[in-house]
């Protein structure tokens, strides 16, 4: 009211307004006292408050509101100034536009309950909870907006933080759950695993003892679990001890061998290799793998023993064994090629020379070529004659492939000299046979061609005696004179006998088996002559030896058959001589005694030499000489029985040499 409405009122109206003055200033100043106490309030909270008019005014802010936003706060008297220079996001990181901003959402009538945005200050994001809402007079009207902002930053973080270390432990369990599903399949896999895998700690004790440990000693894992592991198995190692550990300690590893005890008692070689690993302390765990070789040492000991018997063979034997690289230079050679090349070459064959070194270029390029024949052909033999000692050789190139490359060549040699030389020899006596095989053949050809003569003379001079005595039969039935037909039939008769006895005679020596012993053959040759002269009656003879007669080797009655048919035949055709002289002699020709016996009979012609020794071939009438034809067919099969040859010469009217030839 004015002053001038107030002077035209009545004094109780006036009263009355005075009255409503002092009760509005108490009230104003009621309402001063309160907001002072609302701003202490809310300075001495830690949230920020703000109340706010409907045109945006700031009627109350909380000094945390201003000391931490100084920067947006300053100059700036309206909230609405300030909310839009904020920078809001909700936490799916969607902007707040105007509009929606808490202030216009709370001056249009709504109620905001602990909602989370964001807000960006520079770099920095600030997390806040904001509850806020109207505030309006009895008829209804907004009087005003109370916004409630709690800073969540260090909470969200914190909350992030314990999200994200709860996100890594869930990853870290998950891992370790990976992990020990993992070392749960890696150790089902130790267990089905032959070799024996062991884990144990610097004092030896063991922490780990898988199945195939169980099967290779015999100890299960509660058996060997905590036991000093070298104690359990008396462990021999192949090197000092002191060695392994130190290698173990600088390296981390450390392979070899190791002989162990099983429960049983067995003794079994094992291949390990030890591993350093830390456990998850940091201690320093050993883990053990052990493979079994005892089969495989065993297999090698054996091949060992092996090796040394046939390096023991290979030296003891006289063939040359010898082998050489892939440049054929000499690997290895035994001691009978060294003795050899020693005594024929004056060299010793030192491991990487060549033939060429210990041969020389022409020898040695010899050998090349065998070595290179090996190569091509897969393997290459040869037979080879050295020109220093005129020995013979075979060899056998035998190359060795490693992985499809040549790595050496294995030669084996053998002296073949006794076998060429008895093949030689075998050659020499299949000729000498076959020549007697030959000569047998002709003898044979000669005998059946004898045969053959024989059988038809023997039928020619059977009938001449059935055809006379025909003549006389015939004679007698004529009448004849039976006394004298008679006595020639006889004497046909007794020569007929005479000629049958000689036939079976010749035939029964023809093929007689000879007994040689010394015969002194001059002694022979008297005895048959003297015996003969008598015989035959024979007055002037003269016996005369132009040498002196060697000894032979001969069947002596046999001699004396062909002896006596040859002086038989000089006395017979010489009878007609005043004086009958026969002259023997002897002289050597390759190898042989060349024995003669001449006379100074008839003779005959030589074109009609080759007939006589054969059987009942006669060069003068029967009448006129008596025989058969039989004696010099039979000296000259005894001595072609005896290894020697016979043959004649003549002159008719002069005389007849026959010789017979005997080995020396």
């Amino acid at each position: 009211m004015s002053s001038r409405a107030a002077e035209n009122c009545s004094p109780d109206d006036k009263a009355e307004i005075s009255r409503l003055r002092a009760i509005i200033e108490e009230q104003d100043k009621e309402i001063r006292k309160q907001k002072a106490k609302l701003r202490a309030i809310a300075d001495n909270i830690s949230d920020v408050v703000m109340i706010f008019a409907a045109d945006g005014s700031y009627e109350i802010v909380s000094q945390p509101f201003c000391d931490f936003h100084q920067l947006l706060y300053a100059g700036m008297e309206n909230i609405g100034d300030l909310w839009k220079k904020a920078k809001l996001y909700d936490l799916e990181d969607r902007p707040v536009d105007s509009g929606n901003m808490p202030p216009a959402r709370i001056i249009r009538g709504e109620t905001i309950e602990n909602e989370t945005l964001k807000l960006l200050t520079g770099s920095h994001v600030v997390y806040y909870q904001i509850s806020g809402w109207p505030l309006y007079d009895d008829e209804g009207n907004f009087t005003a907006g109370i916004l409630c902002i709690r800073d969540l930053t260090e909470s969200v973080r914190s909350r992030e933080i314990d999200k994200e270390r709860n996100r890594m432990l869930e990853s870290r369990n998950m891992q370790l759950q990976q992990l020990n599903s993992q070392l749960r399949r890696q150790a089902d896999m130790l267990n089905l695993s032959n070799e024996a895998i062991m884990a144990w700690k610097q004092d030896g004790s063991i922490i780990y003892w898988n199945k195939g440990a169980e099967r290779m000693y015999g100890y299960t894992s509660r058996e060997a679990l905590g036991q000093v592991i070298h104690t359990l198995l008396c462990s021999r190692f192949t090197r000092d001890v002191a060695e392994v550990k130190a290698q173990v300690r600088q390296t981390g590893s450390w392979e070899g061998e190791i002989i162990h005890k099983t429960k049983n008692g067995d003794t079994i070689f094992v291949e390990a290799r030890f591993q350093r690993i830390f456990d998850e302390d940091g201690q320093t765990v050993v883990l053990e793998t052990n493979r079994d070789i005892t089969r495989r040492i065993e297999a090698e000991n054996s091949v060992k023993s092996l090796s040394e018997a046939l390096l023991n063979i290979i030296e003891s034997t006289d063939d040359l064994i010898w082998s050489v690289d892939k440049d054929f230079k000499i690997i290895t050679s035994n001691s009978s090629v060294k003795n050899y090349i020693r005594s024929n070459y004056g060299s010793e064959p030192q491991k990487g020379s060549t033939m060429t070194d210990i041969l020389g270029p022409e020898l040695g390029g010899v050998w090349t070529d065998f070595y290179l024949n090996a190569v091509k052909n897969g393997s290459y033999q040869v037979d080879y004659k050295s020109k220093k000692d005129d020995q013979y050789f075979t060899f056998s190139f035998n190359p060795v492939y490693i992985d499809g490359k040549l790595e050496a060549i294995t030669v084996f040699g053998k002296n073949i000299t006794r076998r060429i030389q008895a093949e030689r020899e075998i050659i020499r006596l299949n000729k000498k046979l076959e020549n007697r095989v030959k000569d047998r053949t002709d003898e044979l050809e000669t005998i059946v061609a004898e045969l053959q003569g024989f059988s038809a003379a023997a039928a020619h001079d059977l009938k001449t005696p059935l055809r006379e005595i025909e003549h006389y039969i015939k004679q007698i039935r004529a009448g004849g004179d039976i006394g004298v037909c008679s006595d020639k039939i006889e004497g046909i008769c007794r020569e007929t006998v005479a000629l049958i006895d000689k036939l079976l005679y010749f035939v029964s020596h023809m093929r007689l088996d000879i007994r040689k012993k010394p015969v002194n053959i001059k002694k022979v040759i008297v005895s048959a002559y003297e015996q003969l002269i008598t015989a035959m009656q024979v007055q002037k003879s003269v016996l005369d030896f132009e040498t002196g007669l060697p000894c032979v080797q001969a069947d002596e009655e046999l001699l004396r058959q062909v002896v006596g048919n040859i002086l038989s035949n000089a006395l017979k055709f010489s009878r007609k001589r005043d004086m009958i002289k026969i002259t023997v002699g002897c002289r050597e020709e390759h190898n042989a005694y060349v024995f003669y016996v001449k006379d100074n009979g008839v003779g005959f012609d030589m074109a009609r030499a080759d007939k006589l020794f054969r059987v009942f071939n006669r060069l003068h009438d029967r009448e006129e000489y008596e025989g058969c034809g039989i004696g010099l067919a039979m000296v000259r099969n005894i001595i072609e029985l005896h290894g020697g040859r016979t043959w004649i010469e003549s002159i008719e009217d002069a005389g007849t040499t026959v010789y017979f030839t005997l080995p020396v």
